[in-house]
């Protein structure tokens, strides 16, 4: 049997209501030598990095996208339709209720994470490769319209290899 990887999956059922369910990600080879990595099935993403301070929280909201969040440090809870859950450092969420009810968040002592969405960017008619661009975001947010670049942002954003 693969190793599998735990990951939290977010997302919104018939009714419009956010649920977790509890997958597991398959890594391959089962047994790798040990000078080889056990890797999943690759997933293209376009990824940035997310801070939420102390003290910060959303209300109940879908998210604009799908998006995999990978806990970096400090803890965040996460309640959907009633069920909270916490995530910290190395856990793996993704996020899917893009639609219906939505979920809330909120954290006592700050969240920091890195965010990935698995999909290639889509705006109007470009599609962005899947490339790391980091944000310094404030509570709730890393899109453009509510988040900072600062000067290194900017500069790995516009290198292109």
């Amino acid at each position: 049997m693969a190793p599998m990887v735990p990951i939290t999956r977010l997302y919104a059922d018939d009714d419009g209501h956010a649920r977790f369910e509890d997958i597991e990600i398959p890594i391959f080879p089962e047994d790798p030598p040990p000078d080889m990595l056990g890797v999943s099935e690759p997933w293209q993403a376009v990824a940035v990095l997310l801070a939420r301070p102390a003290g910060g929280s959303h209300p109940e909201q879908p998210e604009h996208r799908r998006q995999l969040v990978i806990g970096i440090s400090g803890r965040v809870e996460v309640t959907a339709t009633g069920e909270t859950r916490i995530f910290g450092p190395g856990d793996i969420l993704l996020v899917e209720d893009t639609e219906g009810f939505g979920h809330s968040s909120r954290t006592s002592d700050g969240f920091r994470g890195r965010l990935r969405r698995p999909e290639p960017l889509t705006t109007g008619r470009r599609t962005i490769s899947a490339t790391s661009c980091s944000f310094v975001c404030s509570f709730g947010g890393y899109s453009p319209r509510n988040c900072r670049q600062s000067r290194l942002v900017r500069a790995a954003a516009t290198h292109r290899p």
